[in-house]
């Protein structure tokens, strides 16, 4: 997928949330979420949970650089009073093997 209206750092983020989350519906709200309050119009996120590619997104080896991306990702929303938030925080966790 080829970025070029949002930054692609944010849509890297929003990809590889979409990488770990799977193909579950289930979070897309609290991605659209994530993706506004990192700038991205609900529209290019929606376009991107569409479209995403695995060569789009980030490629974690360490927990130095999983901590980042949770602390990327989330920084902006955690203290956001959202259950459904919350939730995929701690499943993107856990799929990191972070303990959440």
């Amino acid at each position: 997928m080829v970025f070029t209206e949002i930054d692609k750092e944010v849509a890297t983020i929003i990809s590889t949330l979409v990488k770990y989350v799977g193909n579950t519906d289930e979070y897309n709200d609290s991605i659209i979420t994530i993706g506004q309050y990192l700038g991205v119009p609900k529209d290019e996120t929606l376009g991107i949970l569409e479209e995403w590619e695995e060569a789009d997104s980030l490629v974690l080896k360490n927990t130095a650089q999983k901590n980042q991306f949770i602390k990327e990702a989330f920084e902006e929303v955690l203290f956001y009073e959202d259950h459904s938030i919350k939730q995929l925080y701690i499943h993107v966790r856990k799929e990191l093997g972070i303990n959440a």
